[in-house]
């Protein structure tokens, strides 16, 4: 049960700016993962050259600088908002947009639910094994 639907319906604008502001936060961290990534691979590989070594220390300071601009973003926003008098601002607060990247994140991955919920089961296979060549006039 997400604990904001009890706040705001999911069709109010405050719930649309968390959203977009949870996937900000979502597409930096992404971004970071990938800059970590990309530049172990690039130290690993260097063999030594300074250049190559040099490009992979500039991947993880980018990473880094990634990580702080996130964390200034998520701690000035609701302070941009309060200021602003957005409607709703007490609810655009770090908290809150952990909790929707959270449930982001779970929708995302949630590969259950997709086949759940999905995909319908046709009408013949949630039929006896035996009734189903019956009804598709096929001689046996």
């Amino acid at each position: 049960m997400d604990p904001l639907a009890s706040t705001y319906d999911t069709n109010m604008i405050p719930w649309v700016v968390l959203t977009v502001l949870a996937g900000i936060v979502v597409l930096i961290f992404a971004g970071c993962i990938y800059a970590f990534l990309n530049s172990a691979i690039r130290f690993i590989f260097s063999h030594g050259d300074v250049a190559k070594q040099q490009k992979a220390r500039d991947g993880l300071q980018y990473m880094i600088i990634g990580l702080i601009l996130c964390l200034l973003f998520l701690f000035i926003f609701p302070v941009l908002f309060k200021r602003a008098k957005v409607e709703g601002y007490e609810y655009y607060t770090p908290r809150n947009v952990f909790i929707r990247v959270s449930e982001l994140t779970k929708e995302m991955f949630s590969i259950t639910d997709i086949v759940k919920n999905g995909y319908p089961q046709s009408k013949i296979f949630s039929q006896p094994i035996d009734t189903q060549w019956n009804e598709l006039d096929i001689e046996l």
